[in-house]
């Protein structure tokens, strides 16, 4: 048989039920306001960007690309030692 003077833990039914509440509350500020709409105008404008930048990814992959290029270039044209590199510059006289 059940304790009537035992108490039950109902601390995540409350829990529940505030982040319920909040939820609510906020997706009817978003949907019933004009403020909201602006603002899931707002929202859905920066996530329509980002999405094409993802899907897109070529102009990214494009700047990674000519970046390795560039340096591969100027690691080519290094001198290979630091002799070579002083003589270059006319610090070191042969």
């Amino acid at each position: 048989m059940k304790n009537p003077f035992e108490k039950e833990d109902n601390s995540s039914l409350i829990i529940g039920m505030l982040i319920g509440s909040l939820a609510a509350g906020a997706a009817t500020y978003l949907f019933m306001t004009k403020r909201g709409a602006t603002i899931r105008g707002e929202v859905s404008k920066q996530l329509n960007t980002l999405l094409k930048k993802i899907k897109g990814g070529e102009s990214a992959t494009e700047n990674v690309e000519d970046h390795s290029k560039d340096y591969l270039h100027k690691k080519h044209k290094a001198p290979k030692t630091d002799r070579e590199d002083l003589l270059k510059h006319h610090i070191l006289a042969e």
